[in-house]
């Protein structure tokens, strides 16, 4: 009996161990891949005419899926465990600010004022940008660096 005890915790262990390691894989791969969209959007930020440090910027919306698709293989093994599950680390304005921040050590001005980002939000000119990565999804109005990461399908 404690042989089979012995045995069933061995291979509970190893079930944990497996099951770790494929959701730290995810998590890494989560992180490779909310770099490579920052280090982009720091890119076309800077490219932009007329930026400058400190300038204010409202960064609206989440990674467009239909231009990123999903490419999350392990979801069947890590979909019951808390925030391993997706394909990217952030999801809103305030959530790159910190990323960029901390892990590639650029910062922005970034808007967090909710009913400032609501009067950028509904502006014509907003409305009239494409999604990141288009050419058009980094516009400076007025000042203030707007960055349209939203689906479309979010104004139907």
């Amino acid at each position: 009996m404690s042989l089979l005890a012995t045995v069933a915790s061995i291979l509970l262990i190893w079930q944990f161990v497996l099951e770790d390691n494929i959701a730290y894989f995810n998590m890494r791969e989560r992180y490779e891949k909310t770099y490579a969209y920052c280090l982009r959007l720091i890119d076309r930020m800077e490219q932009t005419d007329g930026y400058y440090t400190g300038m204010p910027v409202a960064m609206i919306g989440v990674v467009d899926e239909e231009k990123y698709p999903v490419t999350d293989i392990t979801g069947d093994v890590t979909n019951h465990i808390s925030g391993t599950t997706g394909d990217i680390l952030v999801y809103k304005g305030e959530q790159y600010f910190y990323f960029m921040k901390n892990y590639m050590g650029f910062t922005f001005n970034i808007i967090l004022d909710g009913d400032r980002i609501v009067e950028i939000a509904e502006s014509k000119e907003y409305e009239e940008m494409d999604s990141f990565p288009a050419k058009d999804s980094v516009k400076i109005v007025k000042g203030v660096m707007y960055i349209k990461t939203e689906p479309p399908q979010w104004r139907q």
